[in-house]
């Protein structure tokens, strides 16, 4: 005759396997959270290989942040991805995308899905391009990572350390943005008769900016104001408590976010992208930042380039 479980027997069973439940997932979230920071870090890496790729094809012009409009270069202004999914979008808008950087490097990434951080939670509604009507039989793009507008179509050969210059970051914080793109940081260049370009540093510390990309600074990832993605969460840790960076170089690596400026309120211009974007270089507990700061070099209030981002960076 077979003997049944007793109630006590079926209630430890429940038990073990309850402890092992309570062991094992802790495992399986860090190995699924190590696996996505892998494909976010080879993200990085392909689109700034996707960008050597283009600098080949365009006597090492590197990719521009945006295209040139009827009256002005694209200032401060996101890109569509893909560049025509709108059906009624203005001119304008169509040719700050066609050439904005995530557009020009497609063809060579082959493949939108690199655009986005693994896990990182979709926004819609960000931009004004939003209130446009989706084109019959086109799909919006989604993409997180931003493109070192500093380097916009500056040539490869004169950027002075490869090796230490970010052209892929994470620095729009760990969100999706639904078919735009943007840089940051980004060229204000008021001119549409010369090319928007970086203009090397030494003497950029103005309190007007001068024209022809010699003027830079931080916009607020993907919002239209400055502490919008703080207001809605979002993280500058796309990763543990960093993000992954990509180099001119081609290689890609990951970056601690600092929590605070060390030791008395300052930081290092060079090595410090935080110091540049964030209200006083703070990042808080949870990783949130907003606001912008600029590096200066003058003692009146003039702006300067941010010198981590910056290609000749090496002339301090």
């Amino acid at each position: 005759m077979k003997r049944a479980f007793t109630l006590i027997e079926l209630l430890v069973v429940i038990a073990i396997i309850a402890i092992l439940a309570a062991i094992l997932f802790p495992v399986f979230a860090a190995a699924k959270a190590a696996a996505k920071a892998a494909a976010d870090l080879s993200n990085v890496k392909q689109l700034a290989t996707a960008c050597q790729i283009y600098e080949g094809d365009f006597d090492d012009a590197m990719p521009m942040q945006s295209g040139l409009g009827s009256t002005q270069w694209g200032w401060n202004h996101s890109i569509m991805t893909p560049w025509n999914w709108a059906s009624n979008a203005n001119a304008d808008d169509y040719s700050y995308s066609v050439n904005g950087f995530a557009n020009s490097i497609q063809p060579y990434a082959k493949n939108w899905d690199l655009f986005a951080a693994p896990g990182a939670s979709k926004l819609d509604g960000f931009d004004d391009y939003q209130a446009y009507t989706l084109a019959i039989n086109m799909v919006k793009y989604n993409t997180s990572y931003a493109y070192n507008g500093e380097l916009s179509n500056y040539n490869a050969t004169g950027v002075a350390e490869p090796v230490t210059c970010p052209i892929i970051t994470e620095v729009n914080g760990f969100a999706v943005a639904v078919g735009i793109a943007r840089s940051n940081p980004v060229l204000e260049c008021p001119d549409p008769t010369t090319g928007c370009r970086y203009v090397p540093a030494s003497a950029n510390c103005m309190t007007t900016p001068p024209p022809n990309g010699t003027f830079t600074f931080m916009i607020p990832p993907f919002g239209v104001n400055w502490s919008d993605l703080t207001d809605l969460g979002v993280t500058q840790w796309t990763n543990k408590k960093g993000q992954n960076w990509a180099y001119c170089d081609g290689h890609a690596h990951f970056r601690q976010v600092a929590l605070t400026v060390e030791p008395n309120g300052t930081t290092n211009a060079v090595t410090d992208f935080y110091k540049q974007f964030t209200p006083a270089g703070v990042v808080d507990p949870t990783g949130l930042s907003g606001g912008r700061t600029f590096w200066k070099l003058n003692t009146n209030g003039g702006v300067c380039h941010s010198y981590l981002m910056a290609p000749d960076v090496n002339y301090l």
